[in-house]
């Protein structure tokens, strides 16, 4: 075999060596991470854990970002073994917060449902202390008024309601919490005034 002939078959058999030495994108890895990321946002992630979503898809951009760079240099030169592993970091972490928004959103759940009682129940004593209040001349006026605010606000209760069945729970608890404090001012109005009342009966025996 010539000088020329072996050259030649060294070469070659190098290219092939280096070829097939060549490191692949790792897509099977993005493919996990970027449905991991995925299942979390079904799991409405970005709403119930925001900043540990974001920060599970600050790292897939990262970690993407590490790939396109492999991607950029000389076929025999790259190495994604880095960026599979924050890949694989990434699918783990959004498993996680994907089962913590879960939790997350089953306890706001039942946050609310405490909040509806307490609505109602605080509801029920309102209309208590409007039949003990007193019902001069002005004092029929504000009675009548906060009756009205009452009456609005166990209707609004449907909106809350309604919420919790399409699963807005983040939404229904923060109506939630200002129907309660809206109650719960009218009932220390009431208190205020019976009380201001009892004294001055006090007063003129």
């Amino acid at each position: 075999m010539s000088s020329a002939i072996r050259i030649g078959t060294l070469a070659l058999a190098l290219v092939l060596v280096l070829v097939s030495g060549c490191a692949k994108v790792p897509q099977q890895e993005i493919d996990g991470a970027k449905a991991a990321l995925d299942a979390a946002k079904t799991a409405e992630a970005d709403r119930y854990a925001t900043s540990e979503f974001n920060a599970a898809n600050d790292s897939l951009q990262a970690a993407l970002a590490l790939v396109e760079t492999q991607n950029s240099r000389l076929s025999v030169l790259r190495n994604y073994d880095h960026a599979t592993v924050r890949l694989n970091a990434v699918t783990a972490a959004a498993n996680t917060v994907r089962d913590e928004a879960i939790n997350r959103k089953e306890g706001v759940r039942q946050e609310v449902q405490t909040l509806l009682a307490d609505i109602r129940m605080a509801l029920v004593d309102a209309q208590r202390l409007i039949a003990a209040a007193p019902t001069g001349k002005e004092g029929r006026v504000v009675l009548n008024t906060m009756k009205g605010e009452l009456a609005t606000l166990e209707t609004s209760l449907t909106q809350v309601t309604d919420l919790m069945t399409s699963g807005d729970y983040l939404t229904a608890r923060e109506k939630a919490e200002v129907f309660k404090s809206k109650v719960l001012s009218i009932e220390d109005e009431l208190r205020t005034a019976i009380a201001r009342h009892s004294a001055l009966k006090r007063k003129a025996s």
